[in-house]
């Protein structure tokens, strides 16, 4: 069925087919070729400089050149207040789309990320420990960690996408501090799973092995993988270098390497053991060759 539209030159009524309603303009050739001889005057809409058009563009034309066009097409710069830092930045056209938190960096978005997933982790840790019944004023009970434990009984969280161990965290949160990397939370009573922060204290690496050295804790004697004795055998061998056996024999009559006995016999190895007075503490020195 035609559509009627109004000419734009003679302002008279014409039918044209539906699909050429929105781009039939005139109702004949003639108003068109008049429309195109006819000028008129418009102001630029980004420079305000007036520019001359034809008249049948008088509904279309908005910019009087190409570079007014374009400058027209670019979009308005936005400044936002970095949510970290605090800084004025300008805004990236993909953050436009944002309406939440808008940092001027990707660094400062990576503190602020993780800053607030550390606090959420430590804000629900305690809800994964296993309190005493005496409650939050119990220095004396070990506080069991109920999550993840790692091959060697030490429990571990994600915080910030990183692993660290329970028992840091534990400290920090009781103490309202934060270790630095170089230090660790050492465990006054040895339960590697404890998660109560009164059992804690700082430390170096160094401290924090004399504190096992000092309560026995480390893999020393029998407790040692490669240990090639038991106490009882090491005590035979000492009474026996000290009737007189040389250390080949010695080391032939236990099946083992005579230099394991030679280290046992001047106290290198098997500290914790009572040694005989008559036995040297250190190797004697060798005799010296002569230049010749």
């Amino acid at each position: 069925m035609p559509v009627t539209l109004l000419c734009q030159n003679c302002a008279q009524p014409f039918q044209v087919e539906p699909s050429r309603q929105d781009t039939a303009r005139f109702c004949s050739n003639a108003c068109k070729r008049v429309a195109r001889r006819n000028s008129l005057t418009l102001i630029c809409e980004v420079c305000q400089q007036p520019f001359t058009v034809k008249a049948y563009r008088k509904d279309t034309a908005q910019f009087c050149s190409r570079a007014c066009k374009r400058q027209a097409m670019l979009i308005a710069p936005e400044y936002d207040t970095c949510t970290e830092c605090g800084e004025r930045f300008l805004v990236s056209r993909g953050q436009r789309s944002n309406t939440g938190d808008r940092f001027c960096s990707r660094k400062c978005a990576t503190v602020y990320t993780g800053r607030n997933k550390h606090g959420q982790a430590l804000r629900t840790f305690w809800s994964r420990v296993q309190l005493c019944e005496h409650g939050w004023e119990c220095v004396f009970c070990c506080w069991p960690f109920q999550g993840t434990l790692d091959l060697n009984g030490y429990g571990k969280i994600m915080v910030a996408g990183k692993q660290t161990y329970a028992h840091r965290a534990a400290w920090e949160l009781g103490n309202g501090q934060t270790l630095p990397d170089d230090a660790e939370a050492a465990h006054w009573c040895h339960f590697k799973a404890c998660a109560n922060f009164m059992h804690l204290h700082r430390a170096t690496h160094k401290e924090n092995m004399h504190d096992s050295i000092r309560d026995r804790r480390h893999a020393f004697g029998e407790r040692n993988g490669h240990a090639k004795l038991t106490e009882e055998t090491a005590l035979q061998a000492l009474a026996l270098r000290v009737e007189g056996w040389s250390f080949r024999k010695i080391a032939a009559h236990f099946s083992i390497a005579h230099r394991s006995i030679e280290s046992l016999c001047y106290g290198r190895t098997w500290k914790h053991l009572p040694r005989p007075a008559i036995l040297p503490k250190n190797k004697p020195p060798g005799r010296r060759r002569l230049a010749s």
